[in-house]
């Protein structure tokens, strides 16, 4: 192998590892507070009383906690919201990618992290359409 072909497999090894690293504590500290979360609500809801709680199952809001909390669901239900959530998260990995592309001087990052800012672009295009969609008209 050439120094060149070595040096481009240490940089790729080594963004590669960081964008793993990365993603490994973002797992973690997710599903730890998610867990942090679930344990909250069940203590909560251990401090209703029998009347507290039929009153909080008799509205919507409420059903829809108790599902959750019952479910171990860390968050809204809403398929709108949890799009957003991921369009989010895409639109800065490829940001991301597309910026250490040109630190390192790298096209194939540079493409990867382009096929996955379009993808977010189209997600987004999908949570406006769907919101445009599901508003008042």
């Amino acid at each position: 192998m050439h120094t060149y072909q070595v040096d481009n497999l240490i940089q790729w090894t080594g963004t590669l590892a960081i964008l793993g690293g990365l993603t490994l504590l973002a797992y973690r500290w997710l599903r730890r507070s998610s867990e942090q979360r679930h344990e909250l609500r069940l203590k909560i809801l251990e401090r209703f009383s029998s009347q507290e709680f039929v009153a909080l199952l008799e509205t919507e809001g409420g059903r829809q906690w108790m599902a959750d909390v019952l479910s171990g669901r860390s968050g809204s239900s809403d398929a709108t919201e949890e799009g957003r959530r991921r369009a989010i998260v895409l639109t800065c990995i490829g940001a991301g990618l597309i910026g250490s592309a040109f630190v390192v001087h790298s096209s194939r990052l540079g493409v990867l992290g382009a096929l996955i800012l379009s993808g977010s672009i189209g997600l987004w295009i999908a949570i406006w359409a769907t919101g445009r969609r599901s508003g008042p008209h």
